[in-house]
Formats: structure tokens, C-alpha cells, sequence
């Protein structure tokens, strides 16, 4: 793992860290410190080479997926996630961002399953993603340092 990867990933577990707690305080979730998070990435990451400066098509692009896909399904994924996952996708990468948001949803999924099965929550109940999201990028963190 280089060393910007490094400053990134640490910088982006304490932003889900701190956004996974307002979620679930308050479930709710600022976008402007996702705004800001992604402005104060973007120049560190692209003077670095991190990622080349193309990658933020495919960052944009995902981003507005995710609102679509919000707005779809009538905000089941909130859009306080969808600005988070695209902020931290501005610290990491897109390919990154792409394992730990899918590591996310298998959490998630795996939470929710455990839920259903033991009558804690039905199909209609909601959970704050972040968490999952913040376990998801760790996860994916620990497997970098490993190999």
C-alpha cells in the first residue's frame, strides 16, 4: 500500500466514522461535509497521483448512479449515502470505492438477513448504511495492509 493510499484510507475511515455516528444518532447524514471532504481529496489525490485525473468521470458518473438508483426507490438508499460513498470515493479511488461500498452491502445484507430471520425487523424496517459502509471500507483497509 503506498502512502498516499495510506492517508487516504485513514482519512476516510475517520470521515465514516464520524458520519456512521450521526447516522446512527440521528439518522441523518450532512452532505456538506461530504461536499468538503471530497473538494479537500480531490487536489491531494490528483498532486499525488493517486488516481489519474480520467477517474473522475468514473467517480461523477457513480455518484449520479447512486442518486438515481436513490431516487428510485424512493429513497431507500438515502442521499446522505450516496454523497458519502461519493466523497469517499474521492479519497480512495473509484476501484476501491467499488470493493468497500460492495463489502458494505454484503454486511448490510448479512445484518439484515440475521434480523429477518430472528423477527427483530421486517421487510419495511430501515437501517443506517454508514455503519456497514464503515465496516465494509475497514474490511477491505485490513485486507490492503495484509497483502
Amino acid at each position: 500500500m503506498t502512502w498516499n493510499l495510506l492517508i487516504s484510507y485513514l482519512a476516510a475511515l475517520v470521515y465514516l466514522l464520524l458520519s456512521a455516528r450521526s447516522d446512527l444518532k440521528y439518522r441523518s447524514i450532512h452532505p456538506l461535509y461530504a461536499i468538503l471532504t471530497a473538494a479537500a481529496a480531490l487536489p491531494f489525490n490528483l498532486l499525488t497521483g493517486l488516481y489519474p485525473p480520467a477517474e473522475l468521470v468514473y467517480l461523477l458518473g457513480g455518484g449520479a448512479f447512486l442518486f438515481l438508483i436513490s431516487f428510485a426507490s424512493h429513497f431507500a438508499l438515502g442521499a446522505g449515502d450516496c454523497f458519502v460513498i461519493t466523497a469517499c470515493g474521492f479519497l480512495i479511488g473509484f476501484s476501491e470505492e467499488i470493493a468497500c461500498v460492495t463489502s458494505g452491502f454484503l454486511f448490510c445484507a448479512i445484518w439484515s438477513f440475521s434480523l429477518l430471520l430472528r423477527k427483530k425487523a421486517g421487510r419495511k424496517d430501515t437501517l443506517p448504511f454508514l455503519p456497514f459502509l464503515f465496516a465494509g471500507h475497514l474490511t477491505v483497509f485490513t485486507l490492503n495492509l495484509i497483502t
